[in-house]
């Protein structure tokens, strides 16, 4: 009696587990790639959802979610990113009215205008971040240009300790420290007024 109920029981939570999996296929408009690995993995073009706090899967069709590609976002509030993820495409977010996002430590790549007019984002964090500010992941190795130009309401950024190699590179990262401190941690904290620093 009790391994027909673990049967029936296992059974029931996989038909659960194959509904929301569905169900977060419809949310999203997506490819699925090879990756560097040769491996095949997804980007999201488009959230199609209307749900204003939005989590992002770990995988779809069951292969990792990599990257995003551009403008998939817009009339959104709090965006949460998985883990798998690698890339932010150009222009994911650009003009969305995104107020927090929480990036992974994964993620290695910020395109070119990603956050570009988030006029009402207030927070990015990570898992490392400190109460009350902003920080990127320890993964990143490239940010493109202008990613978080004009983000307004975007007071102050703790940045990776590779932050200075960023900045060598012509990166977003150039020319936007006005001011900066080192911390205990081996991080550098960046505050800026009007956010000149992403620009």
């Amino acid at each position: 009696m009790y391994f027909i109920y673990s049967f029936l029981k296992r059974e029931e939570e996989e038909e659960k587990k194959e509904e929301e999996r569905k169900s977060q296929e419809e949310f999203y408009d997506y490819l699925i790639y090879m990756d560097e690995q040769g491996e095949e993995a997804v980007c999201i073009r488009k959230y199609l959802g209307n749900e204003l706090e939005v989590r992002v899967p770990e995988e779809l069709e069951e292969k990792p979610v990599r990257k995003l590609g551009e403008e998939v976002f817009e009339a959104v509030y709090e965006v949460i990113l998985p883990d798998s993820l690698y890339e932010i495409g150009r222009e994911a977010f650009f003009g969305s009215t995104v107020k927090k996002v929480h990036m992974g430590e994964g993620i290695k790549k910020i395109g070119q205008s990603a956050f570009k007019d988030c006029y009402l984002l207030e927070e990015v964090r990570t898992p490392h971040s400190q109460e009350g500010l902003s920080s990127l992941p320890h993964s990143i190795e490239e940010i493109g240009a202008e990613a978080f130009r004009d983000c307004w309401s975007l007071r102050g950024m703790e940045m990776p300790k590779n932050a200075a190699s960023i900045q060598a590179s012509h990166l977003a990262l150039t020319g936007m420290m006005k001011k900066s401190r080192n911390c205990k941690s081996g991080y550098k904290v960046a505050k800026a007024k009007n956010m000149d620093m992403f620009t």
